[in-house]
């Protein structure tokens, strides 16, 4: 019996250090571990803000909209804790035979206040869905990348590409659940 209790004992503090490491009883999603697996950050699925119009196409929800130059935003209802993810996706496209489809590009930026986390850059945009992928971004000379990794929001903007990058508000673009790994 007393072997018993001592078995049950060590389960219980194995079983305790397991819940705590996975950021059990924070309550708090942004505190889930950072190999916890894929976060959705947006989901046309579930979305319900008048950005665009969601549609069904080939079984999946897209967010069909047409980017105002860098003015298209889309807050997040909570943010997200996207520290130690190495990767970002969504699958995107073009409204079919748009002209500016092979002269501009699609980006599709995860954001914290302004400050850039990922970009998927989608060059030319496509006119079939399509995945893209995006990795960690670095600041560069016309964008500061985010210190903290929380995300609350998501960026649409289409650029002409080459010559000054001229960002658009003329082309429809569509754009599936973004997630990140």
């Amino acid at each position: 019996m007393k072997k018993i209790k001592v078995l049950l004992s060590a389960l219980a503090m194995v079983a305790a250090m397991a819940f705590v490491s996975c950021g059990g009883g924070a309550g708090d999603p942004t505190s889930a571990p950072a190999d916890s697996g894929d976060i959705v950050v947006f989901d046309p699925a579930t979305y319900t803000g008048d950005i665009g119009e969601v549609v069904e196409v080939g079984g999946e929800k897209y967010l069909k909209v047409k980017p105002d130059e860098y003015k298209t935003w889309i807050a997040l209802p909570n943010e997200l804790n996207l520290k130690g993810k190495t990767i970002a996706k969504c699958k995107v496209f073009g409204e079919s035979n748009q002209a500016k489809n092979s002269t501009c590009q699609l980006l599709v930026d995860l954001m914290e206040n302004g400050n850039k986390i990922y970009e998927i850059t989608s060059k030319p945009i496509p006119e079939t869905p399509e995945l893209g992928t995006g990795s960690h971004f670095i600041t560069n000379e016309w964008n500061t990348a985010s210190e903290t990794d929380v995300c609350n929001g998501v960026q649409l903007v289409v650029q002409e590409v080459g010559g000054s990058y001229a960002a658009q508000s003329d082309v429809v673009v569509y754009v599936g659940k973004i997630t990140v790994q």
